[in-house]
């Protein structure tokens, strides 16, 4: 008999009824077949538009939201505008020699995404995103350098 009342619970959270987060999420209007084109880029940061977009077709990939397919297969097309990405000093050290360099920095971003009804080329969604993410300085092995530029760590 207390074989079976283990076995109760279980069965309870294992079936078809018990479920995760919202049960339907889906793209404004229904749609379901989606293609992201290449972010535009309005700031001097080369290559930003190609890690967003990418960004956006693997967290719509990945949030079940909808379908990215090629352009012809889609009924919706994303676009993303970049405004500014901006890199500010915000933890700063002194060396021996009185330079001084920064062991944290802060990010800063502006996005525009709009979702484009493919067919009747009508907006039907736009957001603005604007976020910021403090993150340390990469550290060089250099004992009379410690620190690099902001730009670096996407590369290291």
């Amino acid at each position: 008999m207390k074989n079976w009342l283990f076995l109760i619970p279980l069965i309870l959270l294992t079936s078809c009824a018990y479920q995760w987060g919202p049960k339907h999420r889906r793209l404004p209007g229904g749609y379901k077949r989606v293609h992201v084109k290449m972010f535009e880029n309005r700031d001097q940061e080369v290559g930003a538009e190609v890690d967003l977009t990418n960004a956006m077709i693997q967290e719509l990939s990945r949030s079940g939201l909808g379908t990215v397919t090629e352009y012809e297969g889609s009924e919706v097309v994303i676009k993303g505008i970049i405004h500014t990405i901006d890199y500010l000093g915000k933890t700063s050290i002194t060396t021996e020699s009185s330079t001084q360099l920064f062991s944290e920095y802060q990010a800063r971003m502006s996005v525009i995404v709009i979702a484009v009804d493919k067919k009747t080329k009508k907006e039907i969604w736009q957001g603005q995103f604007l976020g910021e993410k403090s993150y340390k300085a990469p550290q060089l092995t250099k004992r009379t350098l410690t620190t690099a530029n902001p730009l670096y760590n996407q590369s290291a």
